[in-house]
């Protein structure tokens, strides 16, 4: 009956967030803990064995030690070369990392009597390659992690049998080649960003499970054929490599929501993003961008976040008319020369705008009545010499930026009525007369006195 009671207790727990261990795991003794020490944390119990370079003094620590598996075991800067056979001999554990350790070999029965592992993290070593042999043991394993390791290549054989895996993680190493087949079909999450990585070579094709793929930083020049069948995939992030061409890659992504192209040698969008319907955030920031037409984002009606910074725009024109949702958008570090209305008046919901790095001389006049719910607008470093009246109807504006520019004075009426406005950035060469500008509200007072006013609260 005890039996029976511990076990719909645990259930309960599980549901309720409170993991079983809490309940059946125990530090042993301090006197009995050898070279590692033990945590009973309230969020993950945790044992940790850090700075030890003699494997042997591990292994002795950790044997026959625990009655129970140990929740978390933390094997980190101890700088030895070897997980040798049998290494785990006598103690079983839930998650296992190690880090920081200098590991170059690991044997094929390393892991022997851990074939419950379901978290290991092999992260900042000196592997050259995937431990295949050891991992193959590992059937239960959903996340792996091999970051920050010398790995040059993936191929077929690299995670034989892992049917669970589901986050896997290889940044940071120095992948050149990737072999179609590599990736079990029911991966989650995949990252291979800060690689040397040329070709996706249909790795991840037809990953039907597939939700993330972070491939930023290394050399992909083309997607063509490679996205295909990723019917799941969410976020997809290629930041920092080589694409030119996009036409007609993301056809199949039709559950995506965040897709990250920034930092790459885009010149034209075309259709590309018409089959992204669901997608919430864009990122097309320091690209090769010269122009942006209205059939570049006509499909996107559900985006909120919209970053084309860096690029070579001189227009915004009809591009952004169907963005109806929109309430990030970025266009710093353009060569844009004005704000004209027609160009954002449908960008009801609006909140926040960079137009900061630009040459902006003027902004329309209705500019704020069409934009109302602006609360944050960046306009520093461009040519503007006054604040024109359009700003009265930002009437939720509370942090505004109008550094570096060409302003030759600041009148009261000039924000009188943006009421909400609490931070102001007027720091650069500029002048004012405390008679005609706001003789009431010290701060701007001390702004025409020091001339170099950097985010100054504004008291109202």
């Amino acid at each position: 009956m005890k039996t029976v009671l511990m076990r719909i207790l645990l259930v309960v727990l599980s549901v309720l967030g409170c993991p079983a261990y809490r309940l059946r795991f125990q530090c042993p003794p301090s006197d009995q803990l050898g070279s590692c020490s033990c945590a009973d944390s309230p969020a993950v119990p945790q044992v940790l064995c850090e700075g030890i370079n003699d494997p042997e003094v591990i292994h002795r620590s950790l044997a026959n030690r625990y009655a129970s598996p140990i929740p978390q075991l933390k094997i980190s800067q101890c700088a030895f070369p070897a997980l040798t056979a049998g290494f785990f001999a006598n103690v079983t554990m839930d998650r296992l990392y190690i880090n920081g350790s200098s590991l170059k070999l690991v044997s094929g029965d390393a892991f022997v009597g851990l074939e419950g592992l379901r978290f290991l993290i092999l992260a900042e070593n000196s592997l050259d390659e995937v431990p295949s042999e050891a991992l193959k043991k590992l059937t239960f394993l959903q996340t792996l992690s091999l970051s920050g390791n010398h790995i040059g290549k993936l191929n077929s054989s690299s995670f034989p049998g892992l049917r669970n895996l589901k986050f896997l993680v290889l940044s940071d190493n120095e992948i050149e080649f990737i072999e179609a087949g590599v990736f079990n079909p029911n991966l989650e999450r995949v990252t291979l960003s800060r690689n040397k990585i040329p070709s996706l070579n249909g790795s991840v094709r037809h990953l039907a499970s597939l939700e993330w793929l972070f491939a930023s930083t290394n050399a992909i020049e083309s997607l063509e054929g490679e996205l295909e069948g990723l019917s799941s995939l969410k976020l997809l992030n290629l930041d920092g490599n080589k694409l030119t061409n996009i036409a007609g890659v993301f056809k199949d992504l039709r559950s995506l929501q965040t897709l990250s192209l920034g930092n790459n040698w885009i010149e034209d969008v075309g259709d590309a993003l018409a089959p992204l319907t669901h997608l919430w955030h864009l990122n097309l920031s320091r690209n090769h961008l010269s122009k942006i037409e209205e059939r570049n984002f006509a499909g996107l009606t559900q985006l909120q976040t919209l970053d084309l910074s860096g690029n070579f725009l001189t227009e915004i024109g009809q591009a952004l008319n169907h963005l109806k949702h929109l309430v990030r958008l970025n266009l710093s570090r353009n060569s844009l020369s004005s704000v004209r209305l027609d160009e954002i008046k449908w960008l009801k919901d609006l909140k926040e705008l960079d137009l900061s790095r630009n040459q902006i001389t003027s902004v329309d006049s209705a500019f704020g009545h069409y934009v109302s719910r602006i609360s944050t607008l960046k306009l520093s470093d461009n040519l503007l010499k006054r604040i024109h009246s359009g700003m009265h109807f930002l009437h939720d504006l509370t942090e505004l930026d109008l550094s570096y520019n060409n302003l030759a004075s600041l009148d009261k009426r000039d924000l009188a009525k943006n009421k909400r406005l609490r931070r102001i950035n007027m720091q650069g060469p500029w002048s004012c007369f405390l008679s005609i500008a706001f003789p009431k509200y010290h701060a701007f007072g001390e702004m025409c006195r020091t001339r170099t006013v950097v985010s100054r609260l504004i008291n109202r």
